[in-house]
């Protein structure tokens, strides 16, 4: 009841917070837009990019800001995708200072293939209807137990949902689909509905999302959504809902949300993004009641640790960041930087009572007690930095460094590399991972290591 309570006044400052906006700007008030410099908020239901193949024939179909005339009407139904073939090599040392020393002695060697495609259909038989689906298969083309791979692994529908609307007014989307209410890069703690997280080391990945029911109302350059999320629950009572509000002022967006499910800990986030010159800046912080998380503690018994659930504390989680780029000189070459800060609330003060008891936590895991995603983001403090130089010196070389940084156990992990076109369609990586800490560490489970990465990509591509 009081989870319930809660979710109910919530949405009430949600509503309210937009309206409020919306009848502000209504009335006179001087507040100048520019949607090309937001970035990373929910836009209108009809403009969200779904994929890179079909992003500019969204942009084609819209005659206004309305969400209605961005719809596209066509006698034939889209199909495209996308194909990639890639094939690495990987040796290991994990005494970094070996490479120099004795080059050849690796203490890992290993290759792999990866062999995928995403492919996409759209259909819009008229201007208040449309229909769109995406789905991937990966080799290996078949099962395999003792690899744990099944058969969502070789084939998966990421995406599988209509638009409709009710007098141009109310604009809905029902089933699968990827719901992005936050606006960071390599982490978003705001980021309440989708089902897969952002993995810092590829921050750009598509993320699933859940079958769902969402309706847009806009109130003029601003947004209101509701969200109803089924689940497998057997009772009505299990389905989740959800609110989030957005207002735009000036040259950036304020966003605020809720989200309410029995067994699930609600949660209330908000984020901010604007820009200040050639700098994107964006902002979330998320109060939940109770956490999703199980946690590990430490006790007298075999194997040393048990779990405990936290249904009944507050977490506070919160990060900020930017992004900049700029031209070098007059040519095409690039640089650009993406920096990001998490405080992670759900986060150990003290992450040694992980690293110091492997054998318990292996027993948690094997037993099924825990799960890996309980072991991920263990610290309090992260940072993530992300710096590209694209055409290096005018050449065709692109060159980039990753460092991503716990320091409630200061280990990091850091990766230059670089890449070029070798001829049309064929693509070389190298790359060189560093970890650094000490055994059982975040990011050094092993302690200190080095690996040499070669990547061909080979004839991928959008279609």
């Amino acid at each position: 009841m009081k989870k319930a309570i809660a979710f109910s006044l919530m949405t009430l400052l949600v509503v309210s917070f937009v309206t409020i906006g919306a009848v502000a700007q209504d009335s006179g008030s001087a507040i100048e837009t520019d949607e090309d410099a937001l970035f990373g908020s929910e836009e209108d239901m009809f403009s969200d990019p779904i994929i890179e193949d079909v992003e500019d024939a969204e942009d084609a179909g819209t005659t206004s800001g309305t969400p209605g005339t961005s719809l596209l009407v066509s006698e034939a139904v889209e199909i495209g995708g996308r194909y990639s073939f890639q094939v690495q090599t990987s040796a290991g040392w994990d005494d970094p200072t070996a490479v120099f020393t004795d080059p050849f002695s690796s203490d890992s060697l290993s290759m792999s293939t990866s062999l995928s495609t995403r492919l996409f259909f759209d259909a819009r038989p008229d201007e208040n209807f449309r229909v769109f689906g995406k789905m991937t298969a990966s080799y290996p083309f078949e099962t395999n137990d003792a690899a744990g791979r099944e058969l969502q692994d070789v084939f998966h529908v990421e995406e599988l949902f209509s638009d409709f609307n009710w007098n141009d007014k109310v604009f809905f989307r029902g089933g699968k689909q990827t719901l992005n209410w936050g606006v960071g890069y390599f982490y978003s703690p705001a980021d309440l509905l989708n089902i897969a997280e952002i993995d810092p080391e590829d921050p750009e990945a598509e993320l699933e999302g859940p079958v769902a029911l969402r309706a847009n109302i806009p109130l003029g350059v601003d947004n209101l959504y509701f969200y109803a999320l089924p689940t497998a629950g057997d009772e009505p009572f299990d389905i989740g809902l959800a609110a989030k509000g957005e207002i735009v002022v000036g040259p950036g967006e304020i966003g605020a949300g809720v989200i309410y499910q029995r067994d699930v800990s609600p949660a209330g986030m908000v984020t901010v993004s604007t820009s200040f010159g050639d700098f994107d800046l964006f902002g979330e912080g998320v109060l939940s009641y109770g956490s999703n998380r199980t946690f590990v503690v430490e006790t007298q018994t075999p194997p040393g640790l048990e779990t405990e659930d936290r249904n009944e504390e507050f977490f506070f989680n919160a990060t900020t960041g930017f992004r900049w780029s700029d031209a070098v000189g007059d040519t095409s070459s690039t640089v650009s930087v993406v920096a990001q800060y998490l405080y992670n609330g759900e986060g150990y003060s003290d992450p040694s009572i992980i690293a110091d008891n492997p054998a318990g936590v292996g027993v948690l895991l094997f037993g099924g007690d825990l799960s890996t995603s309980d072991l991920r983001n263990t610290g309090k403090h992260y940072t993530a930095t992300n710096a590209g130089w694209s055409d290096l010196f005018g050449s065709e070389i692109n060159a980039s460094v990753l460092w991503i940084q716990n320091y409630s156990d200061m280990s990091a992990m850091v990766t230059p590399s670089l890449s070029r076109t070798i001829v049309d369609k064929v693509n070389l990586t190298l790359s060189v991972p560093m970890m650094f800490g000490e055994e059982g560490d975040e990011f050094a489970p092993f302690g200190d290591s080095l690996s040499l990465r070669m990547s061909l990509s080979l004839g991928g591509g959008s279609f």
